[in-house]
């Protein structure tokens, strides 16, 4: 009996450890954007929690083609690719590692990363054409962002990721009068780092499987 209980235990924390795998991870709740600093039709956009009215994060878009409506609710996934991929992409279309690092260096410190002053509509309308840029959505900057927008490439440039870490896209979507689902737009967001305790948990879980497979070799 004990032997079973050490099993299931281990199974149960194994579970924990799936669910929180990085992929492609569900809907959770709805959620609803507002529109802020920046022009020519991108970012930056506020992402809130349409249940709460909590606001979650800044992002910026990813295609140039797509829309979203201030006043409706998305569903949405967590991709490590954006849905359709708007002006030149492919369905679906992976971010850029140059992307992925300007996002996270704006989600962790604008100012000291890239030397962005986020209240600033130039500043922020250069980031989101750098993006665009990136991800091949347009082929040149409108002369006034340019400077700005060439700084945040260089940085990208020399960060040389080789990976997209934690950012990811948040895919919006909704339901037409058919009850289709209809693509919006393909946003940034970040995945959560796991908290203390549940990293605790998921080594105990790891810890319980050595456990287990040795008592069933005894």
């Amino acid at each position: 009996m004990k032997r079973k209980k050490s099993s299931f235990l281990s199974v149960c924390l194994i579970a924990v450890a799936v669910l929180l795998l990085p992929g492609t991870a569900a809907m959770a709740y709805p959620v609803q954007m507002s529109d802020g600093v920046g022009t020519d039709g991108g970012g930056m956009f506020g992402v809130w929690n349409a249940n709460t009215n909590e606001f979650l994060f800044d992002t910026f878009c990813l295609e140039k083609n797509e829309y979203i409506n201030f006043t409706q609710h998305y569903d949405y996934t967590i991709d490590v690719w954006a849905i359709q991929g708007g002006v030149a992409g492919g369905n679906p279309d992976p971010i850029s590692e140059d992307t992925a690092f300007l996002y996270n260096a704006f989600r962790t410190d604008a100012l000291a990363l890239l030397g962005m002053d986020v209240t600033s509509e130039a500043d922020v309308t250069a980031f989101q054409y750098a993006i665009w840029l990136l991800e091949n959505e347009v082929t040149s900057i409108p002369t006034a962002y340019n400077p700005k927008a060439q700084a945040y490439l260089g940085l990208a440039d020399a960060a040389n990721w080789e990976d997209i870490g934690n950012v990811r896209v948040l895919n919006l979507t909704y339901k037409d009068a058919r009850g289709n689902t209809m693509l919006a737009q393909s946003m940034l967001t970040l995945l959560p780092v796991p908290e203390p305790s549940i990293l605790i948990l998921l080594g105990l879980g790891i810890f319980g499987v050595g456990v287990a497979s040795r008592k069933v070799k005894k």
